[in-house]
């Protein structure tokens, strides 16, 4: 992430209790919260995070693919849907995570 990005910016303000102080105006290195265990069953469907994207290796195509072939055997009566996740894993979590806390319907 660099000076500029959405998250860099939100981050570079915020005061850490250990006494960390962020590299403000340099460019630092982040490693996203990624996994194919955070997905979300939602009645006949089961979203699943993918990660390849074009230009990336074909190793990651080749995970993301085992990952929706297991699941699909796990949820034989569900439709696997992949959804590009990185965004939310670079926030720290997955999509099962951002769904949990969903508020009652009054």
């Amino acid at each position: 992430m660099q000076p500029g990005d959405g998250v860099y910016d939100q981050i570079s303000e915020m005061k850490f209790s250990d006494g960390t102080i962020f590299p403000k105006g340099k460019t630092i290195d982040v490693v996203a919260a990624a996994s194919y265990l955070n997905f979300l069953i939602a009645n006949d469907k089961v979203l699943v995070a993918k990660y390849w994207r074009e230009g990336m290796p074909l190793k990651i195509k080749r995970r993301d693919e085992e990952a929706q072939r297991i699941l699909q055997s796990a949820f034989p009566g569900r439709k696997i849907i992949p959804i590009d996740a990185l965004a939310i894993n670079f926030g720290g979590g997955g999509m099962h995570c951002i769904t949990m806390n969903e508020p009652a319907v009054r």
